[in-house]
């Protein structure tokens, strides 16, 4: 008896070491690194300071994903619609940073007014000021992505060779996410929202952002 009961405790261990084996193998994917507050789009003309809100502009929360050959940024709004409700092309940007910190890089949208199709891009950050149509200083390669109406969700993917110096492993500051809306008549690219002070991402970690997606 004294046996079998050994054998049967032996057995309980074996599951539990294997349970917690398993659990250990399959990591949570990281989600909303960077994060902000619904409700807070003011996006002042310049003729008459005229602020409105814009659901479309309204920045909720961003993140990147990256696997050894691409990566993909997430920009999340409130309720996106294209063309948007004030018939003007907005820009989108997720702006992150190496660990050395310079330069900046940024995966941008261009949602045309008309309702022709997006252009995307990667580089590096230009104009600090947000006036331009997007903040870029260099193109560092080429970009393509997707508008998802259901999830209001922009995503950008470019090849992580698009980025110099990046590599698995190290930790990517989510820096700023930015919607940016150009009126005829006013400041172009002028910002209507944006979140900062976003978690680091360790490129090559499993993110709810699928590469190339």
């Amino acid at each position: 008896m004294k046996i079998r009961a050994a054998l049967a405790t032996a057995a309980l261990l074996a599951t539990g070491v294997a349970t917690y084996a398993d659990a250990a193998a399959k990591p949570k994917p990281v989600c909303k690194n960077l994060t902000d507050d619904k409700g807070d789009v003011v996006f002042a003309q310049a003729s008459n300071a005229t602020a409105y809100e814009d659901e479309a502009l309204d920045i909720v929360s961003a993140d990147l994903g990256s696997n050894a050959k691409t990566i993909t940024a997430a920009i999340r709004v409130a309720k996106l619609a294209v063309p948007a409700a004030t018939s003007a092309a907005t820009t989108y940007e997720l702006r992150f940073s190496l660990p050395a910190g310079d330069p900046v890089f940024v995966l941008w949208a261009n949602v045309p007014a008309s309702g022709a199709a997006a252009t995307y891009g990667v580089g590096t950050v230009g104009d600090p000021t947000g006036q331009a149509t997007v903040d870029l200083a260099t193109s560092t390669g080429t970009a393509t992505g997707t508008i998802d109406l259901a999830k209001s969700e922009i995503r950008i993917s470019a090849p992580l060779s698009a980025i110099a110096g990046a590599k698995n492993g190290q930790k990517v500051g989510l820096d700023q996410a930015v919607a940016k809306r150009t009126v005829p008549g006013q400041y172009y690219g002028r910002f209507a929202d944006d979140g900062a002070g976003g978690k680091r991402y360790v490129l090559g970690t499993l993110s709810c952002v699928k590469p190339g997606a």
